[in-house]
């Protein structure tokens, strides 16, 4: 697939037709980009999506780990009113 993939790229030209190299997923067109491109796209598009929502969690819960300390002390501290740095 990959030196198919680099021959279309490279515009090889195939011995025994004399034609530029195309894949044998096919005759038609784009079959190439249809059958094996896109299919590998979607793949990593789908990768990078479920990453990108990964990430997003992460740093909800971390900022939750940053952020709750201190609004827990800003209201004990107001419960107190000893709102003295610790």
């Amino acid at each position: 697939m990959a030196f198919e993939l680099y021959g279309m790229l490279a515009g090889n030209v195939s011995p025994m037709t004399g034609e530029n190299v195309k894949p044998a997923y096919g005759g038609e067109e784009e079959a190439f980009l249809r059958k094996v491109v896109t299919p590998i796209y979607d793949v990593i598009a789908k990768v990078l999506s479920a990453f990108h929502y990964f990430l997003l969690l992460f740093f909800f819960l971390f900022s939750l780990y940053v952020a709750l300390p201190l609004v827990i002390h800003i209201i004990l501290c107001q419960k107190i009113n000893d709102c003295s740095p610790q």
